[in-house]
């Protein structure tokens, strides 16, 4: 039948030297793993994380004690999804599909603020249900991270099915000033 060669090498017990052993182990009727397949296929995606945006933008100092708005800009298949991918090994299959749940922005002052993909600013839209922002109270450079977390379910040509969580991350660097008022005479 079909089957495959191990070598193990190791003592026997007696005489003086190793030695090696040779076993013949069937293939499983069933076929490979579903498991290990769906693991491929999803490996195969390339998930990345997201295009951090920001208003004010990155590379504008933001102000302390107003509010700096988050999302990720252009989300695509591999840093957003749905993405899908399929791997196979003899008569099963596996497909696997991606989808990002959330954004965990952390903003590097400490706080953690938790989103969708958030909502590109427009002054004359004002925040919504999809809006995402942080504010400052204090000046420095922030470093920021945002994690995004993904839901992977899959489905084998077995009729198996399983999910996964995973996690991919962006970071970027925010600059936040404080701005002061001056009161002066007018003549």
């Amino acid at each position: 039948g079909e089957g495959q060669f191990r070598c193990d090498p190791g003592p026997l017990g007696w005489g003086g030297g190793p030695t090696e052993i040779m076993l013949w182990l069937p293939l499983n009727a069933a076929g490979p793993d579903p498991a290990l397949l769906a693991q491929e296929a999803i490996d195969s995606m390339t998930l990345s994380g997201i295009s951090i945006a920001t208003a004010p933008p990155l590379g504008t100092p933001a102000l302390v004690n107003l509010p700096l708005w988050l999302w990720a800009e252009s989300p695509g298949e591999t840093t957003w999804g749905p993405v899908s991918a399929t791997a196979a090994a003899g008569s099963v299959s596996v497909t696997a599909t991606a989808r990002a749940q959330s954004v965990t922005w952390d903003m590097g002052d400490g706080a953690v603020v938790t989103c969708g993909r958030g909502a590109a600013y427009a002054a004359a839209a004002g925040p919504n249900d999809e809006s995402c922002s942080h504010t400052y109270r204090a000046a420095g450079r922030w470093q920021v991270r945002a994690t995004t977390a993904w839901q992977v379910d899959w489905t084998a040509s077995t009729g198996g099915t399983g999910s996964e969580s995973l996690e991919t991350f962006s970071t970027a660097t925010v600059d936040v000033r404080e701005a002061r008022s001056r009161i002066s005479a007018r003549d």
